[in-house]
């Protein structure tokens, strides 16, 4: 709701406030600031073409709510899993999605090779999946769950080691289970510290906007006023 107001209430000044103060400016006999030709520049463009800066935003939020767009898009899944801070919270929400899953399959009594055939679409991301693919290949080879997911780049050695453990026990379940109870905490974790930060960061971001759009406006007449004095 902050960005949304935000990005409306500049598209409001450069689209029908500014314009109006155009006139002002032409009556002044000096050149005008760069930074404020580039304003007047920005909001003549705006109040022209408002119409169609407004169908690119809501072009741009169809494309982020059309979930069948994001899940086809192999390259976006490459950038999101490469992203520092969102890249992590991607991965741990995956292990956590598919632990769970197959977690949950192993319990119903369901054979390893065909939970995991159950569990790998559960996962949103293209790279995920070709990866977990190999494993469900290795191990309908004969091959164990540990070995097999060391293929899958984006699941740590701990957890491989944990799973064989877990194998060579019969506490496979348990430990998926574990793996599903930490991950799940840590991405808790994680969302409520960017929740934290999201909040002052969107109040910091547009202060800084408006901050220049008031300077831009107010700098011919600060330079008037240096040639009158």
């Amino acid at each position: 709701m902050m960005v949304i107001v935000g990005i409306g209430t500049i598209f409001v000044l450069f689209s029908f406030v500014i314009p109006k103060l155009t006139g002002i400016f032409a009556d002044f006999q000096v050149a005008l600031p760069l930074p404020t030709r580039i304003l007047l520049k920005v909001s003549a463009f705006m109040s022209q073409w408002w119409y169609l800066v407004a169908g690119f935003f809501i072009f741009i939020i169809f494309l982020l709510r059309n979930q069948k767009f994001l899940a086809s898009s192999r390259t976006l899944d490459l950038i999101k899993i490469r992203l520092p801070i969102f890249g992590e919270l991607t991965r741990k929400q995956a292990i956590a999605r598919f632990s769970q899953t197959l977690s949950l399959l192993l319990h119903s009594g369901i054979p390893v090779f065909q939970s995991l055939q159950i569990a790998i679409p559960t996962l949103e991301n293209k790279i995920f999946i070709q990866q977990l693919e190999s494993v469900h290949k290795d191990v309908l080879s004969g091959s164990t769950l540990a070995d097999s997911l060391k293929k899958a780049s984006f699941i740590p050695s701990f957890i491989i080691h944990m799973i064989t453990v877990g194998e060579k026990g019969g506490r496979l379940e348990e430990v998926l289970n574990e793996i599903t109870s930490s991950y799940t905490q840590e991405t808790e974790t994680i969302l409520k510290i960017m929740t934290s930060l999201l909040e002052p960061l969107v109040i910091l971001c547009l202060g800084l906007v408006l901050g220049v759009i008031i300077m831009a406006m107010l700098l011919p007449i600060f330079q008037i006023n240096m040639l009158v004095r």
